[in-house]
């Protein structure tokens, strides 16, 4: 039971990282979507942009998965609630 409950722990939170990492790819999604650019300048607008404004953003939120994937994946990560302690 306890690596059941520390399976979804350790993919909930590699979820709430994804979701949370990839926001502005996910905005320019969303903006893309929503504007519906017509013809190649309006696209090309929209792409320029998203590369000014995410790009930089997006690689430091990207390292930052990276870091915190590993850091959720690997062995030496066990949640533990306080209760399952034991204090020796």
């Amino acid at each position: 039971m306890k690596k059941i409950k520390n399976f979804i722990n350790k993919l909930l939170g590699f979820l709430f990282v994804s979701v949370i990492c990839f926001a502005p790819t996910e905005g320019y999604l969303l903006a893309k979507y929503l504007f519906e650019p017509n013809g190649f300048w309006a696209n090309l607008f929209l792409a320029g942009l998203a590369i000014y404004i995410g790009g930089p953003i997006q690689f430091l939120l990207f390292i930052l998965w990276l870091a915190l994937t590993f850091y959720f994946w690997s062995p030496k990560y066990n949640y533990q609630s306080n209760r399952s302690r034991r204090l020796y």
